[in-house]
């Protein structure tokens, strides 16, 4: 084996491409991040908390704002509550000018679980809508004593299932409207399909 000669062309080239790799990898790092710091969040959301505490002049007044923002057309409906003044039956509903909508519909003869109605805006400054639940709602929901669908189903008795006849007529109620509206919908698009 022969040693090795540093003084050829060819080590000097391949110990010079090394250094320029190096520092071109050092510099393309320093660029990463510089350009990591400059970065910014434009999009912004805003978020308004239905719980059964909410009043109904509260509920008018999100409902005029979303409105008249031109966001998309809210509707608060169906508005019931206890001798306690709570909301225990709501639906939610919207439709934007896309055609975009969502709706959402609770009974519950405690209160309403907390949600919240959204306005998300990106970078852009395109504004939509969201019904969504809240972490609040999903904390009350771990701590609260309610029975699971398993508890429910066990053969045991459980003393603090409240769900009377009038629940049930109401659930059931609801249920049946929005059948029927889904199948009104199913006819208009055979409908459209066969002309």
């Amino acid at each position: 084996m022969k040693p090795l000669n540093f003084s050829t062309p060819t080590w000097k080239r391949a110990f010079s491409i090394a250094i320029v790799n190096l520092s071109l990898l050092f510099t393309s790092f320093t660029t990463l991040a510089q350009e990591k710091e400059q970065v910014t969040i434009k999009n912004k959301t805003l978020a308004y908390e239905i719980t059964k505490e909410t009043t109904a002049s509260d509920l008018d007044m999100i409902q005029k704002e979303i409105n008249a923002a031109k966001i998309a057309d809210l509707k608060f409906s169906n508005v019931k509550r206890n001798a306690k003044n709570e909301i225990i039956g709501l639906t939610t509903q919207f439709k934007d000018e896309r055609g975009s909508s969502q709706k959402k519909s609770e009974y519950n003869s405690q209160g309403i679980r907390p949600f919240a109605v959204k306005i998300h805006e990106n970078a852009e400054g395109y504004k939509y809508l969201e019904i969504a639940n809240t972490t609040a709602g999903l904390a009350t929901k771990q701590t609260t004593s309610t029975s699971s669908l398993n508890d429910l189903l066990s053969n045991e008795s459980s003393d603090n299932f409240d769900f009377g006849e009038s629940d049930m007529m109401e659930m059931m109620k609801a249920m049946q409207e929005s059948m029927q509206q889904q199948q009104e919908l199913m006819q208009k698009l055979l409908q459209e399909d066969t002309k």
